[in-house]
Protein backbone atom coordinates (compact mmCIF):
# COMPACT_ATOMS: atom_id res chain seq x y z
CA UNK A 1 0.00 0.00 0.00
CA UNK A 2 1.46 3.31 -1.44
CA UNK A 3 0.04 6.52 -2.34
CA UNK A 4 3.31 7.16 -4.92
CA UNK A 5 1.97 5.71 -7.78
CA UNK A 6 5.35 5.87 -10.14
CA UNK A 7 6.69 3.82 -7.00
CA UNK A 8 3.86 1.38 -7.06
CA UNK A 9 4.05 0.88 -10.72
CA UNK A 10 7.85 0.39 -10.21
CA UNK A 11 7.20 -2.12 -7.27
CA UNK A 12 4.45 -3.72 -9.42
CA UNK A 13 6.98 -4.55 -12.65
CA UNK A 14 9.66 -5.25 -10.19
CA UNK A 15 8.38 -8.01 -7.73
CA UNK A 16 6.60 -9.58 -10.95
CA UNK A 17 9.72 -9.92 -13.25
CA UNK A 18 10.46 -11.77 -9.36
CA UNK A 19 7.45 -13.99 -10.01
CA UNK A 20 5.34 -12.30 -7.33
CA UNK A 21 1.37 -11.45 -8.39
CA UNK A 22 1.28 -7.55 -6.58
CA UNK A 23 -2.12 -6.34 -5.56
CA UNK A 24 -2.09 -2.42 -5.18
CA UNK A 25 -3.74 -0.29 -2.84
CA UNK A 26 -3.39 3.55 -2.97
CA UNK A 27 -4.84 4.40 0.07
CA UNK A 28 -5.29 2.75 3.91
CA UNK A 29 -8.60 2.18 3.97
CA UNK A 30 -8.50 0.50 0.21
CA UNK A 31 -5.60 -1.61 1.57
CA UNK A 32 -7.02 -2.61 4.59
CA UNK A 33 -10.21 -3.65 3.13
CA UNK A 34 -7.82 -6.16 0.54
CA UNK A 35 -6.11 -7.60 2.94
CA UNK A 36 -9.41 -8.46 4.70
CA UNK A 37 -11.22 -10.06 1.65
CA UNK A 38 -8.27 -12.07 0.44
CA UNK A 39 -5.39 -14.14 2.01
CA UNK A 40 -1.74 -12.87 1.52
CA UNK A 41 1.56 -13.87 2.46
CA UNK A 42 3.25 -10.56 3.18
CA UNK A 43 2.19 -7.37 2.80
CA UNK A 44 4.12 -4.30 1.70
CA UNK A 45 2.81 -1.44 4.04
CA UNK A 46 3.84 2.58 3.44
CA UNK A 47 3.46 4.41 6.59
CA UNK A 48 2.41 8.07 5.26
CA UNK A 49 -0.86 7.36 3.05
CA UNK A 50 -4.00 9.18 3.00
CA UNK A 51 -7.19 7.40 4.71
CA UNK A 52 -5.04 5.34 7.57
CA UNK A 53 -1.51 5.64 7.71
CA UNK A 54 0.39 2.40 7.50
CA UNK A 55 1.09 2.34 11.70
CA UNK A 56 -3.23 2.48 11.78
CA UNK A 57 -3.21 -0.28 9.10
CA UNK A 58 -1.18 -2.87 10.71
CA UNK A 59 -2.65 -2.43 14.10
CA UNK A 60 -5.86 -2.76 12.98
CA UNK A 61 -4.36 -5.95 11.10
CA UNK A 62 -3.15 -7.36 14.12
CA UNK A 63 -6.28 -6.60 16.59
CA UNK A 64 -8.46 -8.54 14.64
CA UNK A 65 -6.00 -11.36 14.67
CA UNK A 66 -4.50 -11.09 11.05
CA UNK A 67 -0.79 -12.40 11.06
CA UNK A 68 0.25 -12.03 8.00
CA UNK A 69 4.32 -10.82 8.12
CA UNK A 70 3.88 -7.24 7.48
CA UNK A 71 7.44 -5.09 6.12
CA UNK A 72 6.74 -1.06 6.36
CA UNK A 73 8.29 0.42 3.45
CA UNK A 74 8.57 4.28 4.53
CA UNK A 75 10.93 7.60 3.93
CA UNK A 76 9.90 7.62 7.55
CA UNK A 77 13.85 6.58 8.82
CA UNK A 78 13.63 8.17 12.23
CA UNK A 79 14.98 5.65 14.87
CA UNK A 80 11.54 6.25 16.93
CA UNK A 81 9.51 5.90 13.79
CA UNK A 82 10.92 2.44 12.89
CA UNK A 83 10.44 1.29 16.63
CA UNK A 84 6.64 2.65 16.04
CA UNK A 85 6.38 0.59 13.09
CA UNK A 86 7.86 -2.55 14.57
CA UNK A 87 5.52 -1.97 18.25
CA UNK A 88 1.97 -1.78 16.46
CA UNK A 89 2.75 -5.39 14.57
CA UNK A 90 5.09 -5.38 11.77
CA UNK A 91 7.77 -7.81 11.20
CA UNK A 92 10.47 -5.81 9.34
CA UNK A 93 10.85 -1.73 8.47
CA UNK A 94 12.82 -0.42 5.49
CA UNK A 95 13.65 2.93 4.44
CA UNK A 96 13.30 4.73 1.53
CA UNK A 97 15.50 5.12 -1.12
CA UNK A 98 15.64 0.99 -0.53
CA UNK A 99 17.97 -1.48 -2.47
CA UNK A 100 15.14 -3.93 -4.59
CA UNK A 101 17.59 -7.05 -4.16
CA UNK A 102 17.43 -6.31 -0.50
CA UNK A 103 13.10 -5.72 -0.46
CA UNK A 104 12.60 -9.04 -2.37
CA UNK A 105 15.32 -11.02 -0.14
CA UNK A 106 13.83 -9.59 2.75
CA UNK A 107 10.32 -10.66 1.17
CA UNK A 108 11.53 -13.90 0.95
CA UNK A 109 12.82 -14.01 4.57
CA UNK A 110 9.74 -13.20 5.63
CA UNK A 111 7.87 -15.59 3.97
CA UNK A 112 10.11 -18.47 5.00
CA UNK A 113 9.64 -17.20 8.62
CA UNK A 114 6.28 -17.79 8.27
CA UNK A 115 5.60 -21.11 7.17
CA UNK A 116 7.85 -22.94 8.89
CA UNK A 117 5.85 -26.21 8.78
CA UNK A 118 6.02 -25.72 5.26
CA UNK A 119 10.24 -26.67 5.21
CA UNK A 120 9.85 -30.35 4.78
CA UNK A 121 13.02 -32.25 3.34
CA UNK A 122 12.92 -36.01 2.77
CA UNK A 123 15.75 -37.92 2.97
CA UNK A 124 16.31 -41.04 0.74
CA UNK A 125 19.22 -42.88 0.53
CA UNK A 126 21.64 -39.99 -1.17
CA UNK A 127 18.67 -38.13 -2.26
CA UNK A 128 17.28 -34.94 -0.73
CA UNK A 129 14.22 -34.03 -1.12
CA UNK A 130 12.57 -30.72 -0.40
CA UNK A 131 9.39 -29.87 -0.85
CA UNK A 132 8.60 -26.71 1.05
CA UNK A 133 10.06 -24.33 -0.78
CA UNK A 134 8.01 -21.42 -2.27
CA UNK A 135 6.21 -22.06 -5.53
CA UNK A 136 4.24 -20.14 -8.17
CA UNK A 137 1.19 -21.16 -6.20
CA UNK A 138 2.24 -19.97 -2.52
CA UNK A 139 -0.67 -16.71 -1.62
CA UNK A 140 1.42 -13.41 -1.15
CA UNK A 141 0.47 -10.07 -0.57
CA UNK A 142 3.07 -6.73 -0.54
CA UNK A 143 0.73 -4.00 0.78
CA UNK A 144 0.46 -2.43 -2.19
CA UNK A 145 0.49 -6.00 -2.80
CA UNK A 146 2.08 -9.01 -3.43
CA UNK A 147 -0.59 -12.28 -3.84
CA UNK A 148 1.27 -14.90 -5.24
CA UNK A 149 5.09 -16.31 -4.27
CA UNK A 150 7.07 -17.54 -6.52
CA UNK A 151 10.86 -18.71 -6.38
CA UNK A 152 12.70 -18.44 -9.77
CA UNK A 153 15.30 -21.10 -7.40
CA UNK A 154 12.30 -23.29 -6.58
CA UNK A 155 10.78 -25.13 -9.09
CA UNK A 156 8.97 -28.37 -9.20
CA UNK A 157 9.35 -29.94 -12.13
CA UNK A 158 8.02 -33.62 -13.36
CA UNK A 159 10.23 -36.91 -12.95
CA UNK A 160 11.94 -37.85 -16.24
CA UNK A 161 12.39 -41.73 -17.12
CA UNK A 162 15.17 -42.71 -17.32
CA UNK A 163 17.11 -46.01 -17.63
CA UNK A 164 20.17 -45.34 -18.28
CA UNK A 165 21.56 -43.04 -15.55
CA UNK A 166 21.93 -45.68 -12.85
CA UNK A 167 19.72 -44.03 -10.56
CA UNK A 168 16.78 -46.63 -10.92
CA UNK A 169 13.79 -46.08 -12.77
CA UNK A 170 13.50 -42.16 -12.16
CA UNK A 171 15.75 -40.03 -12.42
CA UNK A 172 14.91 -35.65 -11.48
CA UNK A 173 15.73 -33.19 -14.10
CA UNK A 174 15.47 -29.63 -14.38
CA UNK A 175 12.68 -27.69 -16.32
CA UNK A 176 15.90 -26.93 -18.64
CA UNK A 177 15.77 -31.04 -18.81
CA UNK A 178 18.97 -31.02 -17.08
CA UNK A 179 20.17 -33.49 -14.02
CA UNK A 180 20.62 -31.90 -10.99
CA UNK A 181 24.82 -31.65 -10.35
CA UNK A 182 25.26 -33.75 -7.11
CA UNK A 183 27.03 -32.41 -4.09
CA UNK A 184 29.83 -32.36 -2.98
Amino acid sequence: MDDDTRLVELLQQGLRAEGFAVDAASDGLDGLAKAAADTYDVIILDVMMPGLNGYKVCAHLRSIGDNTPILMLTAKDGEYDEAEGLETGADDYLTKPFSFVVLTARLHALIRRARPERQIVQHFGDLEIDTGGPTRSTPVMTAWGSRRAASRRVSPSPPHRSSQDGAGPWSFRNSAGEKPSSRA
